[in-house]
């Protein structure tokens, strides 16, 4: 019997491969997001909110058929902040291409697999090729957005597909294969686009129509409201994520951000809002009900840890008083990936919190 083995060099992507992906999939009139990921994070609310715009801008341009908006969420960083976007019409599937070659293993008394890096194939005997192709969800010609990126831009998108509902015979005329490498050395994409300065010329252009659509305002999904008590939440419009608290269905607008990368409402009394921009920009806010609906906030506090780092959740948990503990987590280690307290009244982070605690512990003989 064949056994798989993945030899990866760098420590992250073999924890991130391990853990399986998963697809989230909404449906917006004829306007279908997939977005692939490995946990829940507040990136699926961009690009949900992405997917009500995309459909309103084709229901502007009274488009009826299909469109599929597919996000490849780059959650460890493999692109290093960058964007990666391909535009056409037709299948909406695409291929994953993979190489191998087999190595007998005396230990296991098998042949095992392992991974061939792209580059090297030429240079390597008995290399095998595997390609699998990943479906899309209507067999009908669709208008297919597909990106890769750990953060999704809703103007971008729009210009894209606005650009494909107004050209499609030109979509068409000028798609070719592309190719992307994925996060592992051994792997890549291929599927059709329109060529990547067309694609780049459009995420950079200001388009009217797009621009008439982004200034509505489209509302983060919730689950539940109870609208008689204080809730945090925010909406985009023109491009833009809006924070405010409202209450008794009166919004009070807290702050305008170019991206929420997490959202953390702490439940209980104190009620304090923590946003973080990015993972390395955090700011607070808190209303006073009390006070004629007083607000709070603190300054952009700018948090010391690697903007590629794998974060997978950032938690907030009351120590008491006006002292917060936030931890970064990665899902795959039992300690933080970085821990550091936070004093709400002076708005001051102590960064150094491990060396403080690491200060008193006894040292081992």
């Amino acid at each position: 019997m064949k056994k798989l083995t993945t030899i990866i060099l760098t420590f992250i992507p073999l924890l991130i491969c391990a853990h399986q992906d998963r697809y989230f999939t909404y449906e917006y009139d004829n306007v279908t997001i997939r977005f692939k990921t490995g946990f829940f994070f507040e990136e699926i609310n961009n690009v949900k909110i992405i997917g009500q715009y995309a459909a309103t801008l084709s229901d502007r341009l009274d488009y009826k058929k299909p469109i599929l908006l597919d996000f490849i969420h780059d959650y460890g960083h493999s692109y290093r902040g960058n964007t990666y976007s391909f535009l056409s019409i037709g299948l909406e599937e695409y291929k994953v291409v993979s190489y191998y070659v087999q190595k007998y293993d005396s230990l296991l008394d098998e042949n095992v697999y392992q991974m061939v890096p792209s580059d090297s194939i030429d240079f390597i005997k008995d290399v095998e090729k595997q390609v699998y192709s990943i479906p899309g969800f209507n067999e009908k010609e669709s208008i297919v957005i597909r990106q890769f990126a750990s953060h999704f831009n809703i103007r971008e998108t729009l210009n894209l597909l606005s650009y494909a509902l107004t050209n499609q015979n030109d979509v068409r005329k000028k798609s070719r294969s592309h190719t992307l490498s994925s996060y592992l050395s051994n792997m890549y994409y291929a599927f059709e686009s329109v060529p990547s300065g067309i694609v780049d010329s459009l995420k950079s252009a200001k388009i009217q129509l797009v621009e008439s659509v982004l200034n509505t305002k489209v509302y983060c999904e919730v689950d539940s409201i109870n609208r008689n008590q204080l809730y945090y939440s925010y909406f985009a419009q023109n491009g833009k994520y809006q924070i405010f608290a409202s209450i008794h269905d009166k919004e009070i607008l807290l702050d305008t951000l170019a991206q929420v990368y997490s959202l953390n409402p702490w439940e209980y009394m104190p009620e304090v809002l923590f946003v973080f921009e990015t993972t390395n920009q955090m700011r607070s806010y808190s209303v006073d009900t009390f006070m004629d609906n007083d607000v709070k906030r603190s300054r952009k506090h700018r948090i010391e840890i690697d903007p590629y780092e794998f974060v997978r959740s950032i938690n907030i948990d009351w120590l008491g008083g006006d002292i917060y503990l936030i931890d970064y987590n990665n899902g795959f280690e039992w300690s933080p990936v970085k821990r550091l307290i936070y004093l709400e009244n002076d708005d001051v982070i102590i960064d150094e919190f491990e060396e403080f605690i690491d200060s008193y512990r006894k040292e081992k003989k």
